[in-house]
């Protein structure tokens, strides 16, 4: 059977199949860069795409260890020799091993798109138990090191991987940041918190001790008792059963804090929608070496919406919110008062928010489907 000449395809163990890089963002611009059929193969979704020229493929979800998960990389690479794509994309470490025995075996052209550094993540976060956490981060670090330069092309989410990744060569870096796929044309309408009968404040993404949803859930109850107006709305999905049950705790016992998702991934669209509806968005990490360096996803969304930012003191963040006056700080020693005299008297967006949509990023993919 030969290489289908006009197939790209992207996969992910983890990821949902309509996840918003994965198929939104990198599917569908190398779909028209190439003038390519699509397919894409990840775990399971709340929301199915159907759009002509996409094939999709549902894996299953999985947990973080499990036999299935394993079993799961033999399924991409039975599908993978079923669509027989021109170029397979490899959207986590899970799909290296498959992805070059695609090159070896049918001449597959392939490509590797690092969304996180592996290494640092698992290390440095609660994702897996403490003990495996070590040798996990280095298995994973030594099976990029050898396979890595068997690709053609390595793309990378966030520009710090550049330096974090020596290892990787120069040639086949491109830089395709995680920023927001939509945005606002010209101003938003500023929002007068004086004259609302509720302030709505909002959560998006990952909901973990690591994303910092405890902090914004202590950040909102604070505020709330100086100005009862205040609710929280936390919006994504939470991985790890012990913090869900925590949320869930926090959440039942708080008639202000409402949560979308939780235990199923919320469609970004819905996501998109809550950042246009809200008063301020709430990022507030905990301060780690897996993300320091990095630019988060909702940090672009947020701006691109021009929704005020509660932001938690990353002198790399702050700095992007500082070219539009987009954000109040906090600490963790909390002044909820005057976080409120902030969000009442601040000129949010002086100036329009760039360099902060997708679309900037597209032309660099021109050379990954040539």
């Amino acid at each position: 059977m030969r290489r289908n000449k006009n197939t790209i395809m992207l996969a992910s163990i983890l990821k949902p199949v309509d996840d918003i890089r994965m198929f939104h963002k990198l599917g569908r611009s190398l779909k028209l860069l190439a003038d390519a059929r699509l397919v894409v193969a990840g775990a399971g979704t709340n929301n199915p795409q159907e759009t002509a020229g996409i094939k999709s493929y549902v894996l299953g979800r999985f947990t973080r260890l499990s036999f299935s998960r394993l079993a799961a990389r033999a399924h991409v690479f039975m599908l993978a020799i079923r669509e027989r794509p021109r170029i397979f994309v490899a959207c986590t470490h899970e799909l290296l091993a498959t992805a070059v025995a695609l090159r070896f075996l049918f001449g597959t052209r392939i490509v590797y798109d690092i969304q996180e550094n592996y290494y640092l993540n698992i290390r440095h976060t609660d994702a897996f138990p403490t003990g495996l956490r070590a040798p996990l981060a280095l298995a994973v670090r030594m099976k990029e090191r050898l396979l890595i330069p068997f690709f053609h092309h390595v793309i990378l989410a966030e520009q710090c991987y550049e330096e974090e990744m020596p290892f990787i060569s120069r040639k086949k870096i491109v830089i395709a940041e995680n920023k927001s796929l939509n945005g606002l044309r010209g101003f938003r309408e500023p929002k007068d918190f004086r004259q609302k009968f509720t302030i709505e404040l909002l959560f998006t993404g990952t909901m973990s001790e690591s994303t910092g949803v405890f902090t914004a859930i202590e950040l909102a109850r604070q505020l709330h008792l100086v100005d009862p107006r205040v609710r929280l709305r936390l919006v994504g999905y939470c991985s790890l059963r012990r913090d869900w049950q925590r949320i869930e705790e926090l959440a039942g016992n708080c008639d202000f804090i409402s949560v979308v998702g939780g235990d199923n991934p919320v469609p970004h669209e819905v996501i998109e929608g809550y950042i246009q509806a809200s008063d301020a968005g709430i990022i507030a990490y905990t301060d780690s070496i897996a993300t320091r360096e990095r630019m988060p996803t909702k940090l672009y969304e947020y701006l691109a919406f021009q929704l005020p930012i509660l932001l938690s003191g990353n002198p790399k963040w702050k700095a992007k919110c500082d070219e539009s006056s987009a954000a109040v700080l906090f600490s963790p020693t909390l002044d909820a008062s005057h976080i409120l005299l902030a969000l009442q008297k601040n000129q949010f967006y002086k100036t329009e928010p760039r360099h902060v949509l997708w679309s900037d990023t597209v032309r660099g993919l021109q050379k990954v489907v040539l």
